[in-house]
């Protein structure tokens, strides 16, 4: 059996910000996509229960998180069960609105060797998804991926 090395029954943030700046992997910010190595988050609201860390892994059951990016990207609601390890976070149940997507994935998962990695997230971080009845923007991917911003295409 596996020692829990840290417990949480309830999280609640309201209003919160993050920042992480990585000054040796940042390129700047290209105009409305989010830059990976200087993310910046404000205005954070989460309920997560039963966060759990076990070695290098956390689990958690997000109720709800929502927040916006210096970028001007904004999730609205993102819910999901959730496994984060070093070279993995998958998410079981997922849903996210962000205003022009709406994603729904019984399992959705990013493989990546590093968090270096999402500096270069098109080129070194593997998607994996079981989508259901999603509504895709690639708005919302040119956010996340710079090179499919000019894009204008949905799918559903």
């Amino acid at each position: 059996m596996m020692a829990c090395l840290m417990f949480a029954k309830e999280v609640k943030l309201k209003n919160f910000r993050f920042t992480l700046k990585n000054k040796f992997l940042d390129r700047g910010t290209n105009e409305g996509a989010i830059n990976f190595a200087n993310l910046s988050l404000s205005k954070i609201d989460a309920e997560i229960m039963g966060v759990k860390l076990e070695r290098d892994t956390l689990y958690a059951e997000i109720r709800n998180i929502s927040f916006n990016e210096r970028s001007g990207f904004s999730i609205f609601k993102l819910n999901s069960y959730l496994k984060l390890s070093a070279r993995e976070a998958r998410f079981q149940n997922l849903y996210i609105y962000d205003g022009k997507t709406t994603l729904r994935a019984n399992k959705f998962s990013l493989y990546y060797e590093n968090s270096k990695d999402f500096s270069e997230f098109t080129d070194k971080v593997r998607m994996e998804a079981d989508l259901t009845d999603t509504y895709l923007s690639f708005e919302t991917l040119g956010k996340i991926a710079p090179s499919l911003s000019k894009n204008k295409l949905s799918m559903h």
